[in-house]
C-alpha cells in the first residue's frame, strides 16, 4: 500500500509519465495540422513544460485497488487531470481485475495503463519469475 506523500508523489509521477509518453506518440498537435491553437495559451504548468497541450486527452486507467489506496490513486488522478487537461476513466475492478484484464488481453482490448503486478506475482509463486 502507498502511504503518505512520497506514496503520492510516487504514484503522480508515474501517472504523469506514462500519460505524457501515451499522449506524445498518438495524434497530430495544431502545429502539425497547420491550425492555430488558441487554447494553448495560459495551459497549466505541466503542458507547459512539456510544451505540448493535452486539453481534450483522454487516458483509460485500469485498477484493482481499493480502499484508502484507491482514495489516493483518485486524489492524484483528479490533481493531474486539473493540472494537465488530460481526462483519466479510471476503471475499478477490485477482485474481479485479473480475470477482467484476461478477458480484455484476449480481445486486444486493452487500457493505456494498467497493473499487472497480480498476474506477475502468481507467475513468481509458480517459480516462473522475472
Amino acid at each position: 500500500m502507498l502511504r503518505g506523500k512520497l506514496g503520492k508523489k510516487a504514484m503522480a509521477i508515474c501517472l504523469a509519465a506514462s500519460s505524457v509518453l501515451l499522449i506524445a506518440c498518438g495524434g497530430s498537435t495544431a502545429q502539425e495540422s497547420g491550425t492555430p491553437d488558441s487554447s494553448a495559451k495560459g495551459t497549466e504548468v505541466a503542458s507547459e513544460e512539456a510544451g505540448t497541450n493535452f486539453e481534450g486527452k483522454t487516458i483509460e486507467i485500469a485498477t484493482y485497488l481499493s480502499g484508502d489506496t484507491l482514495s489516493a490513486y483518485k486524489q492524484v488522478i483528479a490533481d493531474f487531470e486539473s493540472e494537465t487537461g488530460v481526462k483519466v476513466t479510471l476503471d475499478e475492478y477490485g477482485d474481479d481485475y485479473e480475470s477482467t484484464m484476461k478477458t480484455r488481453m484476449a480481445s486486444n482490448d486493452l487500457p493505456d495503463i494498467n497493473s499487472l503486478q497480480r498476474i506477475l506475482d502468481r507467475f513468481k509463486r509458480r517459480g516462473m519469475g522475472f
